[in-house]
């Protein structure tokens, strides 16, 4: 069933996007559903890929096919004077062109219609004044936050951190989307891969700070949402302009969590009550070989103080 309107949000203004930067498996889609559990706010998960994912008929966190799920078909509905022409994979490979390392489009008016139109519907359908988009800062949208930034839409960003040694245990159990369909999992090159990747993601999101200090950015790690919900989700409630009294309530009780509308993102959001508890396994079971190799992000695990619960910017 399609998301009830839980509030009246103003119709003149675009909502705000709360951006979720960062590298996978560092939680974000545990922020993401925290966060959408409040009646203000709309957790549309990894938001850049919902004309890809529609497209080929993935599913939405309700369970439904995007292409079946009531929510997205009146989403849609609302865009198609926007689209005027534009297929799913054309709008795709628009925002690709315009948010990616190699950007390669030039059409920021088209693009800035696009969103904006989308994100307006998403606020007139979902009640929500603010949308958390958990897209992240992979190759293909690392310009997506400042490329929203410059369609004046309003944009604050949240650097979402992990320690890479806990980010390299959870690649080498293997992709989620393969997990679900029951097929291999293992990924190509594994945690030396991901190593590698969460050192350029994060230090990325860094320069990108320096680039727009216009742009306001709220730095938590996983380590602080999982030890001390309480302060954290206090701290992101502060920078984004709402109460998190309701989401704390939400787990004190372990009430379930509404799967909701996201896109993408992992199993997390289909599995009911959100239980906050550190994945430590890695400290355990990681090779003498990978803890080796993870020493190359000690500067950032430094910088990032990755091994304390402080409260960074």
């Amino acid at each position: 069933p399609g998301a009830p309107a839980r509030m009246s949000p103003d119709p003149t203004s675009l909502p705000c996007v709360l951006y979720v930067a960062g590298y996978g498996r560092s939680g974000s889609t545990l922020l993401d559903s925290l966060l959408g559990s409040h009646d203000r706010i709309f957790g549309a998960g990894e938001l850049a890929s919902v004309f890809e994912d529609r497209d080929a008929g993935r599913n939405c966190s309700c369970g439904a096919a995007l292409p079946d799920c009531p929510f997205w078909n009146r989403i849609f509905g609302r865009m198609e004077g926007v689209l005027e022409g534009l297929t799913l994979p054309q709008a795709a490979q628009l925002t690709l062109g315009m948010e990616s390392l190699n950007r390669a489009s030039r059409d920021a008016d088209r693009y800035n219609r696009l969103w904006r139109a989308l994100l307006e519907a998403i606020r007139d359908e979902s009640g929500a004044d603010i949308i958390v988009d958990s897209s992240k800062s992979a190759r293909n949208n690392c310009g997506r936050l400042p490329a929203f930034h410059a369609a004046g839409i309003p944009v604050k960003g949240i650097h979402l951190v992990r320690d890479p040694r806990a980010v390299m245990w959870s690649i080498q159990r293997g992709s989620n989307r393969r997990l679900e369909r029951g097929g291999s999992a293992k990924l190509p090159g594994g945690m030396a891969r991901g190593l590698m990747g969460w050192c350029l993601v994060n230090a990325g999101v860094d320069r990108m700070r320096r680039r727009h200090p216009d742009i306001p950015f709220l730095r938590i790690t996983y380590n602080q949402l999982v030890g001390d919900p309480e302060t954290t989700l206090g701290r992101v409630a502060d920078f984004a302009g709402f109460s998190a009294t309701s989401i704390l309530d939400t787990l004190r009780q372990k009430k379930e969590i509404d799967p909701g509308h996201g896109v993408a993102g992992n199993r997390m959001r289909r599995k009911g009550a959100i239980v906050l508890k550190a994945d430590e396994e890695w400290q355990d079971k990681m090779p003498g070989w990978a803890r080796t190799l993870a020493a190359v992000s000690a500067p950032l695990r430094h910088r990032y103080a990755m091994d304390t619960h402080a409260a960074l910017d």
